[in-house]
């Protein structure tokens, strides 16, 4: 499979959390408490000190992106996986895009700028679920990435007709 998309992509998204990091770092005060966290109705829930704010955000993509260049290498279906790359990748590509998203939401409220997180989030969701969806029906039998339940992984009949199904969905 060629990982050189999700990789080029995520690292240069993994680049630019670590610079607005760096550059907000001595804007923030030391002992500011940074909402990471949020209610259903939008408000914050769950305060962090400034070091985990600006480097979760980062740190979580580096780390979704190792784990998803390294999984299919323990995949049994591995030909499987290696036939649906576009959508393995995709996969990563969106979720590093969606992490990048908050942490530039968290940042840009923190300094200051007015972040209504319940309707920021939003557009973020549709654009990861949309992509997923794309290319969900189009997949093959893998043990990472899909609709894995004991009907589609015993049967390929299955397995293609629930992802086609789903991703229009």
């Amino acid at each position: 499979m060629n990982y050189r998309p999700m990789l080029i992509v995520n690292g240069v998204l993994i680049a630019g959390m670590a610079g607005l990091s760096a550059w907000a770092w001595n804007q923030i005060p030391d002992g500011a408490r940074i909402a990471l966290h949020w209610d259903i109705a939008g408000h914050a829930d769950r305060l962090r000190s400034k070091e985990e704010a600006l480097l979760v955000f980062p740190l979580v993509a580096l780390a979704v992106t190792g784990m998803m260049w390294t999984l299919p290498r323990f995949d049994p279906r591995r030909v499987n996986l290696e036939s649906s790359g576009k959508f393995w990748n995709a996969a990563t590509i969106l979720i590093g895009l969606l992490l990048a998203y908050l942490h530039v939401l968290i940042t840009l409220g923190v300094l200051g700028q007015p972040v209504d997180m319940a309707n920021a989030l939003i557009p973020g969701l549709c654009v990861l679920i949309a992509g997923l969806g794309n290319y969900l029906g189009k997949t093959r039998s893998n043990w990472f990435g899909g609709v894995r339940t004991p009907w589609t992984m015993s049967s390929e009949y299955s397995w293609e007709k629930t992802h086609r199904v789903t991703g229009r969905l």
